[in-house]
């Protein structure tokens, strides 16, 4: 896989962005099976630099590296 595209797993996850080598790599979002989003930025299957990860309960919008959030964010909590 290489450039735009949608992979969809069996358990209704599904990535939708730019690959690069078969890689998630660049800018994308994953739905994940619980209801949760991230949309943002990848690296080598990892989420790497800027992203948004929303979920349910909260949601956390900053960096990331090697597919933790590290550093500068901003975090809300939902009642």
């Amino acid at each position: 896989m290489h450039g735009d595209g949608r992979l969809t797993f069996k358990d209704g996850e599904y990535y939708e962005g730019k690959f690069h080598q078969g890689a998630k790599h660049g800018a994308g979002s994953y739905q994940y099976s619980d209801g949760s989003v991230y949309i943002g930025d990848w690296f080598h299957n990892k989420r790497q630099g800027k992203g948004r990860l929303r979920s349910t309960q909260a949601c956390y919008e900053g960096d990331w590296q090697n597919d933790q959030p590290r550093g500068y964010a901003v975090v809300i909590w939902y009642d």
